[in-house]
């Protein structure tokens, strides 16, 4: 295990230790083969941790995990890209978080969907299911945007809260459309080459394959996803995707988003 500690106070100290401690016994129970930890306060690295393998399974290119492994940053794309893209959209008075849905996306109308604002996305509380299956019938992306818009509203606006994947879908067509860009490129020049996040993004190629920690077996494919995204909407959509999709290695402290 790999572990580096930065003049931590005594008791922080013990903690922080304690918590590594915990990583590396549940990796030596074969809970997850390898992880990377970082803890910081402000622009301060407290401690660092990384210990085990890329891949769950031995093979020749098997790498010891460190601080710069890339892992798939899965749902935390909503709040390290959509979020921030469509924050600044807000700043530069390009759309304000109470419009409503159907003013950028007409195909989302009826059964109240026209009170459904883009705060209710964000918030999820729009009515939106959690998910559907959008990656099995081979749709393309437009078809797949048009399936969400047609969704039914399982609540009305604001009823309840319901962790949903298709309205973040709904934000992340909205600041493509609005930015003039794809998702992974405004991502890029917007989000992470200001933040200096050169580690992340989306649709990795073969060169950061070693670098790069497997995530889920998939049955269909008779094997462990490999730098690709392991949620199947997502990788319907071609892999970058406002809900899922983007990696990153551990951050520097400081910065304004995990990897």
């Amino acid at each position: 295990m790999e572990l580096h500690s930065f003049g931590c106070r005594v008791l922080e100290e013990k903690r922080i230790q304690a918590a590594f401690a915990l990583l590396e016994a549940e990796r030596g129970k074969g809970n997850f083969p390898g992880f990377s930890a970082l803890v910081g306060q402000g622009d301060q690295t407290l401690a660092s941790s990384s210990g085990g393998f890329t891949h769950p399974v031995s093979r020749a290119d098997n790498q010891p995990v460190t601080g710069s492994t890339i892992f798939d940053c899965a749902s935390l794309t909503k709040v390290v890209v959509t979020l921030p893209l469509l924050l600044i959209l807000v700043d530069h008075g390009r759309l304000s978080l109470s419009d409503p849905v159907s003013r950028y996306l007409p195909a989302f109308a009826g059964e109240g969907k026209e009170q459904v604002t883009l705060q209710h996305l964000l918030t999820h509380t729009s009515g939106l299911p959690s998910s559907l299956d959008l990656y099995s019938h081979g749709w393309s992306r437009e078809q797949i945007v048009g399936h969400v818009c047609r969704a039914s509203l399982t609540a009305k606006p604001g009823e309840r809260v319901v962790y949903s994947d298709l309205g973040f879908i709904l934000l992340g067509e909205i600041a493509s459309a609005l930015l003039r860009q794809p998702l992974e490129q405004a991502a890029r020049r917007l989000v992470l080459e200001p933040l200096g996040m050169a580690d992340s993004g989306f649709c990795p190629g073969d060169l950061l394959k070693p670098r790069i920690a497997a995530t889920e077996f998939d049955p269909a494919l008779g094997r462990h996803k490999h730098g690709e995204v392991h949620d199947e909407n997502a990788a319907a959509m071609g892999g970058s995707a406002p809900l899922d999709g983007a990696g990153g290695s551990r951050p520097r402290a400081g910065l304004g988003a995990a990897g």
